[in-house]
């Protein structure tokens, strides 16, 4: 993937056929990680929301280019941040079980878009795919954890000393 976009723009100079694939490798990452959220009842965020959010952290970074002002993109993902906190303190969920990985990972979605506007489409997409994964495999990862004893844990510590 030939993705290069951390070059000075002018306002007034015509997209490229780059700027445009990173704004479609942005949604489509955006998509991903929403079609996993969708499978929840009633999602706060489902797939229109992460692919929107994906393009709207390519979108920060642009600006944040075209202005030499970087905290557009600190603002912008705050702003992501307190649009779903808000969301869930209007209407909290039912089982009152607060949706603090959904927050997590449209933040993350936010900041894949505007790594793929800084050159790191690569580093990205693989992030896009292991943060899908976690969302998805939620039930066998809490198998696991359930399953560890007190030694299993003395152990992977002991390993990860080591290592």
């Amino acid at each position: 993937m030939a993705i290069l976009y951390n070059r000075r723009m002018s306002p007034l100079e015509p997209a490229s056929l780059d700027h445009i694939e990173a704004f479609a490798v942005s949604l489509v990452l955006g998509l991903l990680i929403g079609l996993e959220r969708e499978r929840k009842p009633e999602p706060k965020a489902g797939l229109r929301t992460f692919g929107l959010v994906s393009m709207f952290g390519c979108l920060s970074a642009l600006i944040a280019e075209m202005t030499g002002n970087g905290w557009i993109v600190a603002v912008g993902l705050l702003a992501v941040a307190a649009m779903m906190i808000t969301a869930v303190t209007i209407d909290p969920p039912d089982d009152g079980d607060p949706p603090t990985t959904s927050i997590i990972a449209l933040m993350i979605s936010f900041g894949l878009g505007a790594a793929v506007w800084y050159g790191h489409g690569a580093l990205a997409v693989m992030a896009a795919i292991a943060t899908t994964a976690l969302l998805y495999f939620k039930a066998q990862l809490h198998g696991i954890t359930r399953a560890l004893t007190h030694k299993d844990l003395i152990s992977i510590l002991q390993f990860a000393a080591l290592s």
